[in-house]
């Protein structure tokens, strides 16, 4: 569990994310409506709306893989540019 911990502690927790709504401009993250986008590098996306970064597929060591499973990254695991766009 402490791995889990770890891992988890690099995203927003879901509970905080209302309904599954984008933690930056509201806007929904799943269903017909959805605003999850797929990124290029496997398992990553953001929110098509805003940009706003998440991760989709989880890989940890010795637990397994959870797909599908949509979490954004807390805002002190981003870094920014001088205009304050998301890196």
């Amino acid at each position: 569990m402490e791995e889990a911990d770890k891992y988890l502690a690099q995203f927003v927790e879901p509970v905080a994310m209302e309904s599954k709504k984008c933690l930056c401009c509201g806007s929904p993250l799943t269903g017909i409506f959805g605003r999850f986008q797929w990124g290029i590098t496997n398992g990553e996306g953001a929110c098509s709306s805003c940009g706003y970064p998440a991760r989709a597929i989880h890989r940890m060591k010795e637990i397994g893989t959870f797909s599908n499973f949509i979490l954004q990254y807390h805002p002190d695991e981003l870094s920014f540019d001088d205009e304050g766009n998301i890196r």
